[in-house]
């Protein structure tokens, strides 16, 4: 407890894990060692680097593996794995020598390609787009074009500022070439093997991943952990002139609107920030899918006014909106564990219906 921030529950859960990985004659991942594990459709590679690094490396693996297979290859990220779903069995050693063959200097080319075709970098360029002017301020990125944002806007300075911010607040490209150099010069080593307690331990891991019903302590631990340093998006509807966007742990217990004390604020997600536009919006300009979503957000802020920071805590949860947030926070959960473990199921189940990372 000394050297890690986990109470003696979560700690004992930890090693009994580990204990588990040794008895199996599993290899444990460390800083100096990521074990890559295949098992059926799916793999696992433990890489105890932080959740930017595992995201960096995961969208560049996943790039690699998908254009070698010619059909996409899912990934989910938590800072101990990158958990991939692919189209056919695959060797734990063949994903083992793609990261260890894959040069540092290609990591930028790789993730700059793979943006092209998500809706994130399409998000962010319309975002910046409207600070430098370029759009109003009440477009909806859904509804732009991104072969026709890549016409307009590559190469320009919107274009590279909208990749520094996704390279700033998403990924960790300098930590991701340092390590590919660690495994090129020995210092990290590249293990392989199947798959292992740890490396079942993932939100989204084979069958034998611990159930959200019998969700353990250190999971448990490691989700709240997640959550409270994730940042979410206030906006009070009263107003609609205040909003600030800040980790979760600063939420305040009942949040309330410095400019007007109003405490109908909305918790969105920091991409859900073109919601904010919709809602400002005269209503006679507004259509019936903009209705529809300014609704939304007057939901989202009514939960919040209903049960504060506990509602914050869900709507900042992977994939719980309104709707599902609302099921999560009004249950009569026993204790905070069991509050945790209900979103620990709606992510699960979110992340089983729709599985990320286009």
């Amino acid at each position: 407890q000394e050297n890690y921030p986990v109470n003696g529950e979560a700690g004992r859960e930890l090693i009994v894990l580990i204990s588990r990985q040794v008895d199996k004659g599993h290899p444990i991942p460390d800083q100096s060692h990521i074990v890559v594990e295949s098992g059926g459709e799916g793999a696992v590679i433990n890489a105890c680097l932080g959740h930017k690094t595992n995201d960096t490396l995961g969208r560049v693996i996943s790039s690699l593996l998908s254009a070698r297979f010619g059909s996409s290859v899912e990934i989910s990220v938590d800072p101990y794995r990158i958990e991939l779903a692919l189209p056919r069995p695959l060797l734990a050693e063949e994903i083992a020598r793609t990261l260890e063959e894959l040069d540092p200097s290609y990591v930028e080319p790789i993730l700059e390609m793979t943006l092209k075709n998500t809706t994130l970098l399409r998000w962010k360029m319309v975002h910046v787009a409207r600070k430098f002017g370029a759009f109003s301020r009440d477009i909806d990125y859904q509804r732009v074009s991104m072969a026709k944002l890549l016409a307009v806007f590559e190469k320009t300075p919107m274009y590279r500022e909208a990749l520094r911010e996704i390279y700033h607040d998403r990924l960790d490209i300098e930590r991701a070439r340092w390590v590919l150099e660690r495994i090129r010069d020995g210092s990290i080593k590249v293990i392989t093997g199947s798959l292992s307690p740890i490396g079942s331990s993932g939100r989204g891991g084979g069958r034998d991943v611990t159930s959200p019903e019998h969700a353990d302590a250190a999971v448990i631990d490691l989700l709240k952990s997640r959550i409270m340093s994730d940042r979410v998006l206030l906006f009070c509807v009263s107003c609609k002139r205040w909003k600030s966007l800040r980790p979760v742990e600063r939420v305040a217990d009942q949040p309330e609107c410095p400019l007007c004390s109003s405490r109908m604020i909305a918790a969105l997600k920091p991409w859900e920030e073109e919601e904010i536009a919709v809602v400002r919006k005269p209503e006679k300009k507004k259509t019936a899918e903009d209705r529809r979503r300014t609704k939304r957000v007057f939901r989202n802020a009514n939960l919040v006014l209903s049960y504060g920071k506990t509602a914050a805590i869900a709507l900042a949860s992977r994939g719980l909106g309104p709707e599902t947030a609302t099921r999560v926070v009004g249950k009569r959960q026993r204790d905070e564990m069991e509050f945790y473990r209900d979103i620990l199921k709606a992510e699960r189940e979110y992340a089983r219906t729709k599985r990320f990372w286009g």
